[in-house]
């Protein structure tokens, strides 16, 4: 990064990440005034593969009993889902997300 990159973005910070599929390092700029939230909820091709997710979903979503107008439970009912999901994934994959790094490291 340059003097003048840094001149005119005194609040950011660059990061390289690990190669994934590509030969490029991607980087990650970080504007360190701005609070994004938390991350976004992802969901995993293999949940899908799995015979008894749809049904768990199914079964959740109708069971999440929330009074309100429309938007109000849907926000209500995403988020119990989403808590449930996570603890429905730790259960049936175990902490696959730290596997997934782990292989990534060990193939780089």
């Amino acid at each position: 990064v340059s003097h003048e990159w840094l001149t005119q973005w005194p609040h950011c910070s660059q990061k390289a990440l690990q190669r994934d599929v590509s030969d490029h390092r991607p980087i990650l700029l970080k504007d360190m005034r701005l609070d994004w939230g938390p991350k976004p909820f992802r969901s995993l091709n293999c949940w899908f593969d799995d015979p008894s997710f749809l049904g768990f979903v199914e079964k959740k979503w109708k069971g999440f009993l929330v009074t309100g107008w429309g938007a109000f439970i849907l926000k209500e009912k995403l988020k119990h889902l989403k808590k449930s999901i996570k603890e429905w994934n730790k259960q049936a994959f175990g902490n696959i997300h730290t596997e997934i790094k782990e292989v990534k490291k060990k193939y780089q």
